[in-house]
């Protein structure tokens, strides 16, 4: 029996274009993504009680100038605590107008280094800044409370956890060296 290649292969040619014609319909199309501007900025505000506090401002937007609303934008801040590194200060979602608002607290004016990042989504795509921003004028932040008179209670805790490791640790000699004495007791009775 002899095969016939050509009639096998013009076969599985046909079944490839007719699956292709019948499924076409029902594979999904990638939509164009809409590029995305991303800015960042900072003010002040004051609440209700007349507190200051310093606020991130991220607006998004596409790029003909339509805010883009319910996306999340992360914050981060470039530092030089262990070497330079981006470190996450949070995130928020972006309003009806576009604008997502951190509230932010720093202890030094001056320049920081921040990162702001939007991560895209099926229409639109992602979007990062970088900013430095020359923090003046801080608000000034509410005071650390001092410590509650801890001190003595830690310093006597350490003085009675010691005196109960001393006590424990004798003991233990004791019965090390009672059971030494013990043995040598015994095999000099034999």
């Amino acid at each position: 029996m002899k095969l016939n290649f050509k009639g096998l292969l013009v076969s599985v040619v046909m079944v490839l274009l007719l699956g292709l014609w019948f499924f076409a319909g029902s594979l999904p199309v990638a939509a164009a993504q809409a590029k995305s501007d991303l800015t960042l900025t900072y003010e002040i505000q004051t609440d209700r009680q007349g507190n200051e506090s310093l606020v991130l401002l991220a607006k998004l937007k596409r790029a003909d100038g339509y805010p883009l609303s319910e996306r999340e934008i992360l914050y981060f801040e470039t530092t030089d605590l262990y070497g330079s590194a981006r470190v996450s200060i949070g995130s928020a979602t972006t309003s009806a107008v576009g604008v997502a608002a951190l509230k932010y607290e720093t202890r030094q004016p001056g320049e920081h280094q921040f990162t702001v990042l939007y991560g895209g989504d099926e229409t639109t795509e992602f979007a990062v800044t970088n900013a430095t921003l020359g923090l003046q004028n801080l608000p000034a932040m509410t005071e650390l409370s001092p410590p509650v008179g801890m001190e003595k209670i830690s310093y006597w805790s350490m003085l009675g956890v010691g005196a109960v490791v001393l006590v424990i640790w004798s003991l233990l000699a004791g019965v090390f060296f009672g059971t030494i004495v013990g043995i040598r007791r015994g095999s000099k009775g034999q």
